[in-house]
């Protein structure tokens, strides 16, 4: 048995969104679908889903950070 499932969402994100299933040979019903499933076989969302923060979205878009050649003298960095 199947049911059905109504949901709204802005016009531009759904073009966007049929544009990107259309690349993967996905209908909205069937990208549902398969969410819906990995949802209930991880109990919870099969991905990482938050909004940064405006802190984190400023650190995100800053210039200012430290660069490394390679990840040993960053951990070294980080450890001191």
């Amino acid at each position: 048995m199947t049911t059905q499932v109504h949901f709204c969402m802005n016009e531009n994100d759904e073009e966007k969104f049929k544009e990107v299933l259309k690349k993967v040979s996905l209908t909205p019903a069937e990208a549902f679908s398969i969410f819906s499933k990995k949802t209930i076989e991880v109990g919870d969302m099969p991905f990482e889903a938050f909004q940064p923060n405006r802190r984190l979205k400023t650190a995100i878009n800053s210039q200012n950070y430290a660069k490394f050649s390679n990840p040993e003298k960053g951990l070294k960095w980080l450890n001191n």
